[in-house]
């Protein structure tokens, strides 16, 4: 696939939701932007990432590539939450990074509880 422009993805973004505030471009092909209180990470026409009040939501609309999961990773790592996903026999795992041992199957529209910075 080629390189999305910035207007072709808040267009995809609008189209989801009534207001879209605050796109940035965050990676390759890929948009953070706001929506009432909700933070969206957008792959290409996919929000792989919602993060609301502390609780990040993974989807990959069954694109579970390599590059969806680097993104969803990268993201994960900077919100400072200690889980990766990781693959193994083509199913996809959420692990725990400081315990290897602990983990669960991956599913659509799994929450995850990471860290939230109240606004003072």
């Amino acid at each position: 696939m080629s390189r999305m422009k910035k207007s072709e993805m808040i267009e995809i973004a609008e189209s989801k939701h009534e207001t879209v505030t605050d796109a940035k471009i965050y990676a390759a092909n890929t948009l953070q932007y706001k929506s009432k209180d909700t933070t969206y990470y957008q792959y290409h026409e996919t929000d792989v990432v919602e993060q609301r009040m502390g609780i990040y939501i993974l989807n990959t609309d069954g694109w579970r590539t390599k590059t969806t999961k680097d993104r969803i990773n990268q993201i994960l790592e900077e919100a400072q939450i200690p889980l990766q996903i990781s693959q193994k026999d083509n199913v996809w795992y959420v692990v725990n990074k400081h315990h290897s041992n602990t983990y669960m199957e991956f599913y659509e529209g799994i929450q995850l509880i990471g860290p939230h910075k109240p606004k003072i």
